[in-house]
């Protein structure tokens, strides 16, 4: 391992240093806010959560459940770069480092699965990757990725621009000075505030 990217319960990469454990962080956020980078994918619909009852009231026949709704998918709420909702389970798989959480939602259950490949020590492939894979599990859930990258701990926003690929998809590149970090998927992005988002859905399988 030459670096590692610490996920919080929301999904939220908030600490990654690039490209070496001593080099400056790209998302800084674990240290101060949002504002100093991160890179957040989770559900962007109602997530069911279990109320606890009083010990007083009767045991209801179905389960109670606090449903909390989410702002419209296309113009992000001004307090906050995505919804934030800690998922429901998080485990790594087997003795791996890669990491495995779960949110439960009123179309379904999703799942996001985070690692870093290991990589040489020299040459092109040595540059770090963090892999985010979004599966479905059941149903159907509205999903969104907010990216947002900030150069020497937060401190430096990147010139962030799209570079259209051969295949017909396209790159987001985030420059600033002799640095670079780049976004490659499926999802259609589009910038808001300095941040680049993606909004899409998974279904089961």
């Amino acid at each position: 391992m030459q670096t590692a990217a610490l996920v919080s319960r929301d999904g939220a990469v908030d600490w990654l240093c690039l490209p070496r454990f001593d080099s400056p962080a790209v998302f800084a956020g674990l240290l101060g806010t949002d504002e100093h980078g991160f890179w957040r994918i989770g559900p962007a619909e109602a997530v069911v959560t279990s109320v606890p009852l009083p010990a007083t009231a009767p045991a209801p026949s179905p389960a109670r459940v606090r449903i909390a709704e989410t702002a419209d998918l296309r113009v992000p709420p001004p307090t906050a770069a995505a919804p934030a909702v800690p998922a429901d389970r998080r485990r790594y798989r087997g003795d791996s480092l890669i990491l495995e959480q779960e949110w439960d939602t009123q179309g379904g259950t999703v799942r996001v699965i985070d690692f870093m490949p290991p990589r040489p020590l020299a040459g092109k492939d040595a540059v770090p990757q963090v892999i985010r894979i979004v599966e479905g599990v059941s149903g159907t859930v509205r999903m969104r990725s907010a990216l947002r990258m900030r150069f020497s701990y937060g401190r430096v926003v990147p010139w962030v621009h799209r570079v259209e690929q051969a295949d017909g998809g396209h790159r987001t590149v985030a420059v600033a000075g002799p640095d670079s970090v780049w976004l490659d998927g499926e999802a259609e992005t589009y910038g808001r505030d300095l941040t680049t988002y993606a909004d899409f859905t998974v279904t089961a399988g």
